[in-house]
């Protein structure tokens, strides 16, 4: 793990790093209460980037880019507020106040240690270590009850509740969640989202995405901070340093226009980095 620590340049490496990180703090919570540590896994959410639709980015287009952000398109349909309709606190109380869990835990991917592999084959009935088709509908056998193949062995199967034998709970940090997403490549289901139900199509052509439906990581950032206020930072942060380095007589001075925002951004210093309520509104408009 500490390999993988000092390799923060590779986002891979980063992203196993930040699991292993809160596997390991969950199992310290959950020590010495009813729960195992295998009764939870750190979860991943895929995003998109919402390009413009049927426009091939080139050099006579990248301005095209300029907006573009991600969004989280498989919650974009949960009706706000984002907590505790789209995600919200984890259940088990050892966890509640640092982790969530999606409503939608579709993931398309998932991270295990070798002891919880080993902790889920042990659970009674969990069976995740047998490959198995998904379900077919109570009704109707040859109708699947869950999506793809692929979402019913990536995230189905083990976060599907106490209808499938795993039960297990998803959980994701709320500090380091931006560490847990990952790139959907084919970067096309955003598209998807909104009036594209309602719409005749063939094949792609004419398609119209519904931004206002689609869910930005800026959005979930202001739902989380707001959700969960961050604990101020220790003094060593560089923000700090920053500071000072502003406040040094020996500096030249700012114009006139910028000492607005520079008193703005003492006070956040001064509050340990962490935005308040007018920050995030004024965030929210760029």
């Amino acid at each position: 793990m500490n390999v993988l620590m000092n390799k923060k340049n590779c986002p891979l490496l980063e992203k196993v790093a930040t699991y292993l990180r809160h596997t390991h703090k969950i199992e310290q919570l959950v020590q010495g209460t009813e729960y195992n540590p295998s009764d939870f896994n750190v979860g991943i959410v895929r995003y998109e980037y919402n390009f413009p639709s049927n426009l091939v980015i080139d050099d006579s287009t990248r301005d095209a880019t300029e907006n573009v952000t991600r969004v989280y398109w498989e919650h974009s349909s949960f009706k706000p507020p984002m907590v505790p309709n789209t995600l919200d606190h984890v259940p088990q109380q050892p966890l509640a106040k640092e982790y969530v869990h999606m409503k939608n835990h579709h993931q398309g991917m998932f991270l295990a240690t070798r002891s919880l592999l080993q902790a889920w084959k042990e659970r009674k009935g969990c069976q995740f270590d047998v490959a198995s088709n998904r379900p077919g509908h109570p009704k109707k056998s040859s109708q699947p009850l869950f999506g793809t193949q692929r979402v019913w062995m990536s995230s189905q199967q083990l976060y599907g509740g106490k209808k499938f034998a795993c039960a297990i709970q998803q959980a994701i940090p709320v500090q380091d969640f931006g560490a847990l997403t990952v790139h959907h490549l084919p970067n096309k289901n955003y598209r998807r989202v909104g009036k594209y139900r309602t719409r005749d199509m063939e094949r792609d052509t004419g398609v119209e995405v519904s931004q206002e439906a689609l869910m930005t990581a800026l959005q979930l950032h202001i739902a989380l901070t707001r959700a969960f206020p961050p604990r101020p930072r220790e003094k060593k942060d560089i923000r700090i340093r920053m500071a000072m380095e502003l406040d040094n007589p020996n500096r030249q001075q700012p114009e006139e226009s910028w000492k607005p925002r520079l008193q703005a951004f003492r006070a956040y210093v001064e509050r340990g980095g962490v935005m308040n309520e007018q920050d995030m509104e004024q965030t929210a408009l760029y």
